[in-house]
């Protein structure tokens, strides 16, 4: 295990400055985002060569993939919570078992998915919204796509329990490395360059696929060699206690997440009432936003793990550290980034697209809604450690108040009065008043933890929820 043990003070989560500690933790994890977002647009880019009824196709796939997707990270953040914990105590035979488990559940979980999506695959994509005639050109993408799952759900689970220890640097490369082999792939299997086949949708798929078992074979010769999985017979009564503590946090977790791609279909259809010049504004500002966020989804990635292994170790301080210098963090990265995009809006918009009026709607979204970056990106970070902290039902009431309290009620009244400008104002404010109530809501968990440390951690979980 590279962690070490609370008492021997060799352990830097435990023992460096938090800034600096948090910092080289997300540095690695901005490569490892940056990574994932050049899957999809590698794959669209490509695809959307093939015409306009391949790249049809391939954009129904992506509500039914991100909802997988993120019902998968949700459980991997139970493991990364779990796991960063137990080590925290010094528990480094728990955190074994953790990955072990986490490992077995993975491939369970990769091998419901992929029979309920093959079974249910016309019915799944008919639901969607996806024309008959379609069909066809999804199934092509999809069936290779599902039974490539074990080699998507298994790393996520298993970069998951390697970043449990602190280890951001491996999840990272690991990541880099599958982007890179899917973009060398893609123009080959999809096209027929060389001596292979031209596969079109087909094509693109099994790249993915190919890119994810090389990511899979990666994440278990790591998790090997940090000694993370454990080859002893177990029980299954050890093994079901085990999953029982992951999903502890990582059920609600993966609830919420399956909230995300709803709530962003209902403000889809809101933009989309101010017709298809609008949509595509909305769907350019998504594309820059993904990108500007990079850095604070980065620093919750890290903020789990850290929290994790320092209320393991009892060092609640440190918590409350956390969260002060996440709020700087954000703030900065926040100024930085909307002001930067504030300057080159023009310049930026025009890059995607040149019919003036997506041009003007794309300008009106970049110039409100990035200013609200930065409390979003603390909302992401407060909830990170709310997580971390086995109080996962909290940061589900930080979520699901984002998206149906605050974003899409604003976002639906913004709209009524002041056309599509106020509909994007009604999402920075959501915005806003996320990050506030989600600080609010940390610091207060940290808080009780600090007034209950000296009777013990354990005794106030019960009354910090």
């Amino acid at each position: 295990m590279p962690a070490s043990t609370p008492d021997d003070g060799n352990n830097p989560l435990l023992r460096d400055p938090v800034g600096p500690a948090l910092l080289r933790m997300a540095g690695p994890l901005v490569i490892g985002v940056g990574a994932i977002l050049l899957f999809n647009v590698v794959d669209t880019i490509f695809v959307g060569q093939l015409g306009v009824r391949p790249l049809a196709a391939m954009s129904f796939t992506f509500p039914v993939i991100m909802m997988m997707i993120n019902l998968v990270v949700g459980i991997g953040t139970g493991v990364t919570a779990s796991i960063s914990q137990a080590i925290g105590r010094g528990d480094d035979s728990v955190a074994r078992y953790r990955a072990t488990d986490a490992l077995i559940m993975s491939v369970g979980i990769a091998g419901t998915l992929c029979g309920l999506g093959l079974y249910f695959h016309d019915s799944i994509f008919l639901a969607v919204g996806a024309d008959a005639d379609l069909l066809p050109l999804i199934r092509s993408y999809m069936v290779p796509y599902f039974f490539g799952l074990f080699g998507l759900i298994i790393p996520i689970t298993g970069n998951c329990a390697i970043r449990g220890t602190g280890d951001t640097t491996s999840p990272s490369v690991i990541m880099l490395i599958s982007g890179c082999v899917n973009l060398v792939l893609d123009p080959f299997l999809i096209f027929g360059w060389g001596p292979f086949p031209r596969l079109e949708l087909a094509g693109a798929a099994i790249a993915t696929v190919i890119a994810w078992t090389v990511s899979l074979t990666a994440s278990l010769v790591i998790q090997y060699r940090l000694k993370l999985l454990l080859f002893a017979r177990r029980s299954v009564g050890s093994i079901l206690r085990s999953w029982k503590d992951i999903l502890h946090v990582g059920l609600p977790t993966a609830a919420t997440n399956i909230l995300m791609p709803a709530a962003t279909a209902l403000l889809t259809r809101l933009v989309s009432s101010h017709g298809a010049a609008a949509n595509a504004a909305y769907g350019i500002g998504h594309r820059v936003e993904a990108v500007a966020m990079v850095g604070l989804f980065a620093l919750s990635m890290a903020v789990t793990a850290f929290v994790g292994q320092n209320y393991g170790a009892k060092q609640i301080s440190r918590i409350d550290t956390t969260l002060d210098f996440s709020v700087k963090v954000c703030l900065l990265w926040s100024t930085a980034v909307a002001g930067s995009i504030w300057l080159a809006r023009g310049p930026l918009t025009a890059l995607f697209n040149d019919d003036p009026d997506v041009v003007n709607n794309a300008t009106t979204f970049l110039q409100i809604i990035p200013w609200s970056y930065g409390a979003l990106g603390l909302s992401f970070a407060c909830t990170a450690t709310l997580n971390a902290l086995g109080r996962p039902l909290l940061s589900s009431v930080v979520v699901c108040s984002r998206l149906f309290l605050f974003t899409i009620p604003l976002a639906i009244v913004g709209d009524h009065h002041f056309g599509l400008s106020g509909l994007f104002a009604g999402i920075a404010v959501g915005n806003l008043l996320t990050g506030a109530v989600a600080f609010v809501i940390a610091k207060q968990c940290v808080r009780r933890l600090q007034r209950a440390a000296p009777a013990g951690i354990e005794e106030a979980r019960a009354d910090a929820d």
